[in-house]
């Protein structure tokens, strides 16, 4: 499809000179919220895999270089399609921290949801979270509720908060162990609560990486989702306080 100012550069160099100019007047979000929108639909047509700028380009009905007006790298806009491509697990996640009795529930819900999302996407998800430029998520998450606010408009303001967390998924999921620790449920001190969660996020790298293999020969992931939410719980289970249990798988 064709962005409105967005041109395609077919013409004299003289013409390119004057619309480029023209376009460092008028890069306004609609534009890069439109460039968006083209990498997620090259994403999902395309895969991971096949993903290029020149695809979105295409897509977008305009040249590359307006592309890179908007986003550094192939990897960069990659990121903001990732995202883009996660408002599901995002919505799922919205529901699932409303119906939460407790942090300690709503700590292992979210897990469970994000163990569901992420174990049939590995690839996508690793590049988000452990990629080349996955230290922008905080900043694209942010621009994201910006330019996107309807994915985001139905969460809870403790949700948006856990959301805004920088530090990129270990500082996000320490954020829920400390909120358990505050409401009694885990008994731990605060430098082995670190070396817990620092365990956590390599393991659940470990088994991203186990299921992207698992993908690209063509097999299941979902015994291994199960298995990593039992490792997970496993984890926990020695730090629980002595009259709590864990919500049922």
């Amino acid at each position: 499809m064709k962005i409105a100012g967005l041109p395609c550069y077919n013409h004299t160099s003289s013409y390119r000179y004057s619309e480029e100019k023209d376009l460092d007047n008028r890069l306004k979000p609609e534009s890069k919220k439109s460039i968006i929108r083209c990498a997620h639909e090259v994403l999902l047509r395309d895969g991971f895999d096949e993903f290029s700028i020149r695809k979105v380009a295409t897509e977008c009905g305009c040249g590359v270089s307006s592309i890179y007006r908007h986003f550094s790298s192939k990897d960069e806009l990659l990121l903001y399609a990732a995202a883009r491509n996660i408002n599901s697990y995002l919505k799922e996640l919205s529901r699932t921290w409303k119906k939460g009795e407790n942090s300690l529930y709503n700590y292992f819900s979210v897990e469970q949801s994000f163990a569901k999302y992420t174990f049939a996407e590995p690839l996508l998800f690793y590049n988000m979270y452990f990629g080349p430029v996955s230290h922008l998520l905080d900043r694209i998450f942010e621009e994201s509720k910006e330019l996107f606010p309807d994915v985001y408009s139905s969460m809870t303001e403790d949700l948006l908060g856990l959301l805004s967390v920088s530090g990129g998924i270990a500082a996000r999921n320490l954020a829920m162990l400390e909120r358990c620790c505050q409401d009694g449920f885990l008994r731990i001190s605060a430098p082995n609560l670190i070396l817990l969660n620092e365990g956590l996020i390599r393991m659940y790298r470990g088994f991203l990486d186990e299921a992207i293999l698992l993908q690209r020969r063509g097999e299941n992931t979902d015994e291994l989702k199960q298995m990593y939410l039992a490792a997970h719980r496993l984890m926990h289970q020695s730090f629980l306080s002595a009259d709590v249990s864990l919500p049922p798988l």
